[in-house]
């Protein structure tokens, strides 16, 4: 019961207030669910399309690689990174390409391409102390061949790239080397642009639903004034004139007041006209009264009248 009171103490008591929080919420639902559909469909859509093709790009870089002895003995392994940096860099989107040895107690690095962005100063090319702890940190995974996708968020926030890692495996099966392609994916930002965007959206929201509450209260609130005044009207013995309050429930309202007006009047009417009567009846019945009760006395009179004068013969 406390808990019911609490919760009814929250609700507004106003028409205003109760409008007001109805189509906020409604409002803040709509940006909520838009937000949700946004993020899953949108945004996942393109973390997808950017992992499978960041995959796709390090397969084929690495089945070039581990093929290029068999089928082309003599091939430059380098060659082949430098032709795929090469055709990807002038696209923009590939930032960082490097082939790590990690076959020995200390990780080199077979080749390392990194993308000049004068106009892009916090997309910064990793370091070989970053490649080294980022590879590491997946080794496990690395080591039985799994392609791995760190997450960006995860480094500092000058080194926010869509990133894969795909392990090459020597004839033994063990880790010999591995392709790390970095991308650039600038619509990571676009979840923290997003949130600002749907902030703002919540404050328009909150504006406006300040406003239509303002304009939808403040109409019911002239309407309900007028119906205020109807049934002042009604109280002094008026009957309201038709009017179209543009509302079907406030017309069915103020025709049911005038129904009633005139259910009164016509009540009113008839019971002055039972009072009329009633008193009409009751003058006629006080008349007769009065015969019957004039008749005894009258003829008392009379004996007292007798009775007198006999009295002063006597005297006499």
């Amino acid at each position: 019961m406390s808990q019911r009171m609490s919760v009814r103490r929250l609700i507004p008591t106003t028409i205003f207030g109760r409008i007001f929080v109805a189509i906020f919420f409604v409002a803040l639902l709509a940006v909520a669910l838009f937000w949700f559909w946004f993020n899953q469909r949108f945004y996942d859509s393109l973390d997808r399309e950017a992992e499978m093709r960041l995959q796709s790009m390090a397969r084929t870089l690495a089945e070039k690689l581990q093929t290029s002895d068999v089928d082309e003995p003599g091939t430059n392994k380098l060659a082949i990174l430098d032709s795929l940096w090469e055709f990807e860099k002038n696209g923009a989107w590939l930032q960082n390409l490097y082939w790590l040895d990690v076959s020995h107690d200390v990780p080199r690095f077979i080749a390392s391409y990194s993308a000049q962005n004068p106009d892009k100063v916090s997309i910064l090319p990793p370091t070989p102390e970053e490649i080294e702890d980022l590879v590491y940190a997946n080794i496990n995974e690395l080591e039985k061949g799994v392609v791995v996708m760190p997450d960006p968020f995860s480094a500092a926030d000058s080194r926010r790239y869509k990133i894969v890692l795909f392990p090459l495996l020597d004839q033994m099966q063990m880790l010999e080397s591995v392709i790390g392609i970095e991308a650039d994916q600038e619509y990571l930002q676009l979840a923290a642009s997003m949130r600002r965007f749907f902030m703002e959206m919540l404050a328009v929201s909150l504006f406006l639903s300040l406003i239509v509450a303002f304009i939808i209260a403040s109409n019911i609130s002239m309407k309900t004034s007028f119906l205020l005044a109807e049934l002042k009207s009604i109280e002094n013995d008026a009957i309201p004139q038709s009017a179209d309050l543009h509302l079907r429930e406030f017309n069915q309202i103020h025709a049911a007041m005038i129904s009633m007006a005139k259910e009164i009047m016509r009540k009113d009417e008839h019971l002055k006209e039972v009072f009329n009567r009633k008193l009409e009846e009751l003058a006629f019945t006080g008349a007769a009264v009065a015969h019957e009760i004039r008749n005894p006395l009258s003829a008392i009179e009379m004996h007292f009248g007798l009775l007198r004068r006999k009295l002063q013969k006597s005297d006499l």
